[in-house]
């Protein structure tokens, strides 16, 4: 018997799964771009999930309800890497002694760092998980902007503004398609001052059974403690990365 999903039941879980991986409160409109629905639909959708008590609201945001969230309940592709990564997050950052943050790519193709391990260090890198950032100027951004299908990517490159965050950013779309070509070819992003001025950080994504990039990881540190260790970086999110795909492997796979 062919498989043929119920749409609806779909939407559900996708908009379960949305928040309950999402570090914070998301609006409706941030849903429909998400969810790639209309706002309507995205409305009349939260107003039916939250009604059978799976949703809370803070005035125009909604949450999966303390109880789902406080039990650490993830479910979905995004649930299973999660659960997948963190043991191996803690294990890079002990090995390293630098912050790692894992990230996934938003429909509308801005970086959303959904979990991270931060060092012990009194000088470390730390970031809020709640706030989207730029995917062309960070590590974890570029690396998985690298592992598009060219045609996504080619769309993604004609329709964004390539806005300077700090002076170091890269604002030239002939630079950025280099840059993206480089981490195809070495399989890893390298970037310093881009997002943070004095943050130097290098990424790794992440890819699913089928070979699918499902996340990125990345390692950031001041930059002179990076430079110190760069080679331990390196072979450190090299290995943890493997690690982390030979986990979300099927079993027997």
């Amino acid at each position: 018997m062919r498989f043929s999903p119920v749409k609806s039941a779909t939407r559900v879980l996708d908009l379960l799964e949305l928040l309950a991986t999402h570090p914070a409160a998301l609006r409706i409109k941030d849903i429909a771009a998400e969810l790639d629905i209309p706002q309507s639909s995205a409305s009349m959708l939260v107003a039916t999930v939250e009604h059978r008590g799976y949703l809370e609201r803070d005035a125009d945001r909604y949450r999966i309800t303390r109880e789902l969230s406080e039990s650490g309940w993830v479910a979905g592709k995004r649930g299973v890497m999660l659960r997948a990564a963190r043991p191996h997050m803690q294990k890079l950052t002990e090995i390293t002694g630098e912050s790692c943050f894992l990230g996934v790519l938003t429909r509308t193709h801005m970086l959303q760092c959904v979990e991270k391990v931060v060092s012990q260090s009194s000088l470390r890198y730390d970031a809020d998980l709640r706030a989207p950032r730029a995917a062309y100027a960070t590590t974890n951004g570029l690396a998985l902007l690298a592992a598009l299908p060219a045609d996504e990517f080619e769309r993604f490159l004609g329709n964004v503004n390539l806005d300077a965050i700090t002076p170091h950013t890269i604002t030239s779309k002939p630079k950025l398609r280099a840059e993206i070509e480089k981490v195809r070819r070495e399989g890893f992003s390298e970037l310093r001052d881009t997002h943070v001025v004095g943050a130097w950080g290098l990424a790794r994504a992440i890819h699913d059974a089928t070979g699918v990039a499902v996340a990125s990881l990345c390692v950031i540190a001041p930059s002179d403690r990076f430079k110190q260790k760069a080679k331990l970086v390196h072979e450190a999110l090299h290995q943890v990365c493997r690690d982390i795909e030979q986990s979300l492997q099927p079993p027997g796979g």
